[in-house]
């Protein structure tokens, strides 16, 4: 909550018009402090549902410029000792909701040949990792990996 609420609030300094998406009841409270800012609580596990708060987005907003996915949840557990309901968590968080919000994103930008996807992720899973991270690590490497996550690639074009 606290690395995407603060971008936002750049953001919105900037003069954007910001739309959060976050499962966290938490999180939709402290954005309705952010002048310039919208909430939307979504499961970003579930891609039907991070479609369809893209297009209220897309209709609230007008267009959609930027996605900035400040994704991650971080359960750490050894990891001959992790349940697959932990290590599933992981994944479907932090690497499938980053992959639905790309997904969900990208049409709306490639419409308007214009747009930037910016997926954060961490030096875990890249260089370090600390006790209990395997699963965490695991996803932030995919990020990395993916088309849209690499430095070099985050420009709407290379997505295509």
């Amino acid at each position: 909550m606290g690395i995407g609420l603060g971008i936002a609030r750049i953001l919105v300094q900037e003069g954007a018009k910001v739309a959060l998406f976050d499962s966290d009841e938490r999180l939709i409270e402290a954005v309705r402090e952010v002048q310039g800012s919208a909430a939307f609580k979504v499961d970003i596990r579930d891609a039907d549902a991070v479609m369809n708060a893209t297009r209220d987005v897309a209709a609230e907003f007008g267009q959609i410029d930027i996605l900035v996915n400040s994704v991650g949840v971080l359960r750490a557990v050894p990891f001959l000792e992790m349940s697959r309901e932990v290590s599933d968590l992981h994944i479907d968080v932090n690497l499938k909701g980053t992959w639905n919000c790309c997904q969900s994103d990208l049409p709306h930008m490639l419409e308007r040949t214009c747009g930037r996807i910016i997926n954060l992720s961490s030096v875990t899973g890249t260089q370090v990792a600390d006790p209990g991270q395997t699963a965490y690590g695991l996803t932030k490497a995919g990020t990395w990996g993916s088309p849209t996550g690499s430095p070099s690639s985050s420009r709407v074009r290379a997505a295509m």
